[in-house]
């Protein structure tokens, strides 16, 4: 696991990030949509349930970790 700190729009660009945070899984967010453009600002992270929140669930997690293809591991 690495984790950059991007600090402008160049890098944003550079390293696909789409908001503060970013995931990258095999380098693809899996949790961008069609209206997602690179950005230094933050992230809100859309819920099934319909309540938004700075970071994806842990359910959204291991499914976007399972989808390409990658162990989760842990506990809840």
């Amino acid at each position: 696991m690495d984790f950059v700190e991007v600090s402008d729009e160049a890098g944003a660009a550079h390293w696909k990030m789409t908001g503060s945070p970013t995931i990258l899984l095999n380098d693809v967010d899996p949790f961008a949509t069609e209206q997602s453009r690179p950005s230094v600002s933050w992230r809100l992270y859309r819920h099934t349930d319909g309540t938004a929140d700075g970071a994806p669930t842990t359910a959204d997690l291991r499914h976007a970790l399972a989808a390409a293809g990658l162990p989760a591991s842990g506990t809840d």
